[in-house]
């Protein structure tokens, strides 16, 4: 019929309100069921963990305990006074053996590098003594020599030269000096008897430098008589200078040789005499 009221059925009396409250009490029903699940299942967890911690606990528990035992019984050997005994380590002897074969071979090595030095300068010193032998050999030399006199008590005086290289005579000295017994000659070398340079070769031959008469000397009879007594010895001395041409030093100049030469006369004969530095040469 129409308009006419249509009576509400059960399912529409159960809508409403009530129906919307009771999901909501299923909804928060079962939220708390898995929040009780969860929990257990996070309480069981912490247990199995707790356990299993307790066990490694109780597993460790005596390596622990042996370890603390044997420092303990390291403390109480050292309270008692138990050294180190570095006989017993192998790694330290090894180390002193080494440090002992280090230090010989050190000091073996120290005496062959001070016999290798000796050696060194020796051999140093010889090829300087053959380098100086072959320069001088290289080099010009002068020697004085006399000869026979024509007359009695007359003597004369030459300059040679005995190497192959020739020599430039730059000064000659010459001059007599008597000496009183007991004491010594004092070379003096003031007279210059060299007028001009001259060149001195070996197939020169010998060249007179200075010449003496004794007679000369007789003139003066205390001195004569002093020298035939002995009281006085009379000597006949010099000085030769020379160069050589062809060579020069480091400052570009010629190198000055000298050949000093003395003789004593005593019963009209002469002979070499004189202190060494009046028979040196350079």
């Amino acid at each position: 019929m129409r308009g006419a009221i249509m009576p509400r059925s059960k399912f529409s009396r159960a809508s409403g309100p009530s129906m919307y409250s009771g999901l909501c009490m299923g909804l928060i029903m079962r939220f708390l069921l898995i929040a009780s699940l969860l929990l257990f299942a996070n309480g069981s967890g912490y247990d199995c963990k707790a356990g299993n911690t307790q066990y490694k606990k109780h597993q460790w528990q005596p390596h622990m305990m042996q370890r603390l035992a044997v420092m303990g019984e390291v403390d109480v050997r050292l309270e008692q006074g138990d050294s180190y005994d570095a006989s017993k380590d192998l790694l330290y002897r090894l180390y002193l053996l080494f440090t002992i074969f280090g230090v010989i071979a050190a000091m073996i090595g120290l005496g062959v590098i001070y016999v290798q030095t000796k050696a060194t300068k020796e051999a140093a010193r010889a090829a300087l003594l053959n380098a100086q032998a072959l320069i001088n050999s290289q080099r010009p030399w002068i020697a004085i020599r006399t000869k026979e006199p024509k007359t009695p008590d007359s003597f004369e005086f030459q300059a040679i030269c005995l190497s192959g290289i020739p020599a430039k005579i730059i000064h000659s000295y010459a001059d007599w000096q008597t000496v009183d017994r007991g004491k010594s000659l004092q070379p003096i070398y003031k007279i210059e008897m060299l007028q001009y340079p001259f060149l001195l070769a070996p197939p020169d031959g010998p060249r007179k430098i200075y010449d003496f008469s004794v007679e000369s000397l007789k003139a003066n009879v205390p001195l004569w008589k002093e020298i035939q007594e002995l009281d006085k010895t009379l000597y006949f001395l010099g000085k030769v200078e020379y160069i050589d041409e062809l060579s020069f030093d480091s400052a570009g100049k010629h190198v000055i040789h000298e050949t000093r030469w003395c003789y004593g006369y005593i019963g009209g004969a002469i002979f070499r005499s004189g202190p060494p530095e009046s028979n040196d040469y350079t």
